[in-house]
């Protein structure tokens, strides 16, 4: 998932008028290979009709959407990317209500929807305000709907911060507190990336930001994200 909205993001920027993201989205595509080839056997070694059939809507609209990148509108290629990520999205929710995950007390039940709806939820609104924003920063202005989506991402961004990430960090969990630093990290960066969204993109007309600076900004969100999604992840394991 986290490479395909990287790809979203460059490809948004390549498509309205920044070619030296062109050879980035490219080298994303090789990275996406083997993601999607390692998504695949996993489906293939889960003998699930259900995951397989998932699994082959995935990849045939992936390899369709490669051939067809460069060509496409920015909005075209911003959309088919993101059915893709919500397709992923969905069916991570699926597996998890299908495994029983969700038969848990309070405490557990936050933690859980926490890994199976709000965080790879999060990760996707973030990936979108960056996959948006990096277009508009590379034409260097915003439209009044691309303010309108970019608000509307952020601040679905800024509830899950407060609603589910800043409870599980105060939890006095023994599991929970080890985390203290991956939960510090993830708030800071996420609400700093949003204060940034809304200054340099949503608040003005005129983008002055570089969109390379942009993109960097949201990937250091997103990657704190990921880093307390793997550790939480690791948690429960244990």
């Amino acid at each position: 998932m986290e490479h395909l909205q990287q790809h979203r993001g460059i490809a948004n920027a390549f498509l309205h008028g920044d070619a030296s993201f062109k050879d980035k989205a490219i080298a994303i595509q090789t990275k996406l290979k083997s993601d999607l080839e390692n998504f695949q056997q996993v489906a293939i070694d889960r003998s699930s009709v259900y995951e397989n059939t998932q699994t082959k809507f995935v990849m045939d609209s992936w390899n369709s959407l490669k051939g067809q990148v460069f060509s496409l509108t920015p909005e075209e290629s911003f959309s088919r990317h993101t059915l893709l990520v919500s397709k992923l999205v969905d069916q991570i929710e699926d597996v998890c209500e299908l495994a029983s995950l969700y038969e848990y007390n309070t405490q557990e039940k936050l933690l859980i929807k926490a890994l199976s709806t709000d965080l790879p939820r999060l990760l996707e609104f973030f990936g979108q305000v960056r996959g948006l924003g990096t277009g508009v920063a590379a034409k260097s202005s915003s439209t009044v709907a691309e303010q309108l989506k970019l608000r509307f991402l952020v601040d679905k961004c800024h509830v899950i911060l407060s609603d589910t990430i800043t409870p599980l960090s105060k939890s006095s969990n023994h599991s929970l507190i080890a985390l203290r630093e991956a939960f510090s990290s993830c708030l800071k960066k996420g609400e700093d990336f949003i204060k940034l969204a809304r200054k340099e993109l949503i608040s003005t007309q005129v983008v002055n930001i570089n969109p390379d600076s942009y993109y960097a900004s949201a990937t250091d969100a997103i990657a704190s994200s990921y880093k307390l999604f793997d550790a939480l992840l690791a948690s429960v394991r244990h």
